[in-house]
C-alpha cells in the first residue's frame, strides 16, 4: 500500500506543480494533496518525511521575514529601474499582492521542497 501512496505522491507532484496557466492555484492544491497522501502513508512521521516539522513560531517568523524581504526587493528593483530610466511594470501593480502567479509559485516551491528536498533525500 505504501508503494502505491508514494507513487501517487510523485504523480501529484508532477501533475500539480508545473504549468499554472490553466488553474493558477493548482500547485497549492497539490501541496495539500501531497500532505494528505503523506499523512496516510506515514501517519506518525509524515511531517518529518516531508520536512514540515516546525513550530508555529518558526512558521510565523519565516512568513514575516519572507514578506519583508519581498517588499524590500520590490522597491529596490523599482528604484534601480527608475534610476536607469527603465519602465518597470510589476505584476503587483497589475494584479495586487495576492496575484495567482505568486500563489502558484509558492505552491510549486513548497512541492519541490517537500518531494525533492525532503522525501527523496
Amino acid at each position: 500500500m505504501k508503494v502505491v501512496l508514494v507513487f501517487l505522491l510523485l504523480l501529484v507532484y508532477l501533475l500539480m506543480s508545473y504549468g499554472g496557466g490553466v488553474l493558477p492555484l493548482r500547485a497549492l492544491v497539490g501541496s495539500v494533496l501531497i500532505a494528505v497522501i503523506a499523512r496516510k502513508a506515514w501517519p506518525e512521521a509524515w511531517k518529518d518525511r516531508l520536512g514540515l516539522r516546525m513550530s508555529g513560531r518558526e512558521l510565523a517568523q519565516a512568513a514575516i521575514l519572507s514578506s519583508i524581504l519581498m517588499i524590500l526587493l520590490h522597491f529596490m528593483i523599482r528604484g534601480i529601474a527608475e534610476a536607469e530610466d527603465v519602465v518597470y511594470r510589476s505584476s503587483i501593480a497589475a494584479r495586487g499582492w495576492l496575484n495567482p502567479i505568486y500563489l502558484h509559485t509558492l505552491g510549486q516551491t513548497l512541492n519541490e521542497e517537500m518531494i525533492l528536498g525532503a522525501l527523496l533525500l
